[in-house]
């Protein structure tokens, strides 16, 4: 599975180590996806929160055939706790929204306004279908 890593506020030695964590972490958790997820976006971003502390956030972001874009955040105070909590978020995620989008009711298509190829039907005092004679 190809995937993007954007990064800011991270040391060179540590992208190689969370990248690694990350592609193991996103194929075991959007491996039955595969066919599905059509690109993949990792932010890893490193910054200050109010009370001094500094604080680590991983976004991932997925698009997906049929459903379109799912998102997930983790913030948390070590990069890798953040990115295997990310990469876990995003694969309930994607799972949910497929399964949200598989339970959508669709319209019904009635017999009466099939274009081309259907046969245009009649309704009797029965309220049975006839095809038109």
């Amino acid at each position: 599975m190809d995937w993007n890593l954007v990064h800011s506020g991270l040391a060179t030695a540590d992208v190689e180590a969370i990248r690694d964590v990350l592609d193991v972490r996103l194929r075991m958790a959007l491996g039955r996806f595969r066919g599905r997820v059509t690109r993949l976006v990792v932010l890893l971003h490193g910054g200050r929160d109010p009370a001094g502390g500094i604080d680590k956030s991983c976004r991932i972001r997925a698009d997906v055939l049929g459903v379109g874009e799912v998102r997930g955040m983790v913030v948390d105070s070590d990069w890798h706790t953040a990115a295997e909590r990310a990469a876990q978020r995003i694969g309930q995620s994607v799972a949910r929204e497929i399964d949200r989008a598989h339970r959508l009711p669709r319209p019904a298509v009635r017999t009466a306004d099939r274009p081309r190829g259907g046969l245009p039907c009649v309704h009797d005092e029965r309220s049975r279908l006839l095809p038109e004679a």
